[in-house]
């Protein structure tokens, strides 16, 4: 388990995450400014100007420390994946970081060890020619085969039904499914600690159910508009004058003490969710 605290320009509060936790935001403007924050932190994007100067920046502590973006993983799974842009393979993309892991230790296998030997004599042909033209000086010719070389020879393309689709024949789940299954992938060969924020409107029941397949070393933060299938303890409130984690039986009872009737933490905790559900 780790605890987030979570300093936006908009709000700052205390998170614990076990695995992951669902955050209740009422105030779409107020999710969008945490959504921003743990982008722009962990994307080490700067605070501008007019944020040091309002004391408005963005910052995220765990234990008391100001996090290391540098010890995190930080993936964002969102409707707006842009696939189209993904399929370009670009440096930063999800699909590149993905092909990437499914490139390691290729340089061990038979095929690759049989490119490099192809390679090898057209090297030597390549040079056999360039002998017939040139006799002032030695051309040394060398080609070689690496791995990063092998990712840009890679062209990427989306099959349905057998026939080359693209970003419009894509359904608003299988966007989502695909971003999970890839972190998944990723997430299960890096032994490094990751924070996934999943900003979609609601959770299907099989992803949440996918969601727990993710190693222990994974944290991630939902933000979903309903929590018909969240565990109370699993819960971030932020709405109207409540904010609040359910997880913390401290803060609990401090806002329990407010009501007229009489609650055990848990009874308390149940009926928080009750009401939001």
């Amino acid at each position: 388990m780790i605890d987030l605290n979570i300093i936006s320009h908009k709000v700052e509060f205390v998170i614990y995450i076990d695995h992951f936790k669902y955050l209740y935001i009422k105030d779409y403007n107020i999710k969008r400014g945490i959504i921003n924050c743990l982008d722009g932190f962990f994307c080490k994007e700067k605070d501008s100007e007019f944020a040091i100067e309002t004391k408005m920046t963005n910052k995220i502590f765990s234990d008391g420390k100001l996090i290391n973006v540098n010890d995190f993983d930080y993936f964002k799974i969102t409707e707006n994946f842009d696939i189209k842009n993904e399929l370009k393979l670009g440096t930063k993309t999800l699909f590149s970081r993905y092909l990437e892991l499914k490139l390691e230790k290729i340089e061990y296998t038979e095929n690759f060890q049989t490119l490099e030997y192809l390679l090898e004599d057209l090297n030597n042909i390549l040079k056999e020619r360039i002998v017939e033209d040139i006799s002032v000086l030695n051309l040394r010719i060398n080609i070689e085969l690496e791995k990063k070389q092998l990712l840009k020879l890679i062209t990427l393309n989306i099959m349905k039904e057998e026939l080359i689709s693209n970003f419009l024949d894509i359904s608003y789940y299988e966007i989502i499914e695909l971003q999970l299954e890839m972190l998944l992938a990723i997430t299960k060969e890096v032994s490094k600690k990751t924070i996934i924020a999943i900003d979609t409107p609601y959770i299907k029941e099989s992803w949440l159910q996918f969601i727990k397949l993710f190693p222990k070393n994974v944290y991630i933060l939902l933000f979903p508009n309903a929590l018909q299938y969240a565990q109370p303890k699993d819960v971030f409130i932020l709405k109207d004058n409540i904010q609040i984690d359910l997880f913390d039986d401290n803060s609990l009872y401090e806002l329990c003490m407010n009501e007229n009737t009489n609650y055990t933490i848990e009874e308390y905790r149940n009926f928080l969710m009750q009401q939001l559900i």
